[in-house]
């Protein structure tokens, strides 16, 4: 039984709403939101000193490593707003 509730939510779109409300319990959530974080900058990083990559295309391969999907389509929303001429200040 525990096997198939943790098949139905990772594998269907309860998914990203169990991401959500992870991210919004108290002490949890702030360790994920770190994790996630700390995760897409290390890639990031390492992807800006090989150099000669465009940002948006850095943005969305560090995205693929957090595994949080609401966090992940945040960062996404960063290289999106970049490839429709947003500056990286908005």
């Amino acid at each position: 039984m525990v096997v198939v509730v943790v098949a139905v939510v990772a594998l269907t779109p309860l998914r990203r709403v169990f991401d959500q409300i992870r991210l919004s319990l108290p002490w949890i959530g702030e360790l994920e939101r770190e994790i996630a974080v700390n995760r897409f900058f290390r890639v990031m990083s390492l992807l800006y000193g090989v150099g000669n990559i465009r940002v948006e295309v850095m943005i969305r391969t560090a995205a693929k490593t957090v595994t949080n999907r609401e966090a992940h389509s945040d960062f996404l929303k960063a290289a999106t707003a970049i490839e429709n001429k947003a500056t990286i200040a908005e």
